[in-house]
């Protein structure tokens, strides 16, 4: 039961106006997680600018993907990630069996 974390889009801004730098401000993520037929996904936003990580726009967007999950394991922190795991596994279970249901009236 490994859940898939990803950070998808990375927002920054230049607000400090230091020229040449910007900072990131904002990371999108998911969470995911496969269990035989049945798949679930949370999905999130979570504010770095606290990290206050200063770079060239070139330079940010270089940066290697586990090293911006790190980035974003932190900031989002291990209980908020427990969460949105709980989250994902209650999808599934949803999924495996139903509580609620429907069918098409023809």
């Amino acid at each position: 039961m490994t859940h898939t974390w990803i950070t998808t889009y990375m927002e920054w801004s230049n607000k400090d106006q230091q020229p040449g730098k910007v900072v990131a401000t904002v990371a999108h993520w998911n969470v995911s997680r496969t269990d035989g037929g049945f798949s679930g996904k949370v999905i999130g936003s979570v504010n770095l600018s606290d990290q206050n990580r200063v770079y060239t726009q070139a330079a940010l967007e270089n940066v290697p993907a586990n090293v911006i999950q790190m980035w974003v394991d932190a900031a989002i922190g291990a209980e908020d990630m427990q969460i949105a795991e709980d989250a994902v596994d209650a999808i599934i279970a949803e999924q495996a069996t139903p509580t609620t249901g429907g069918f098409e009236v023809t």
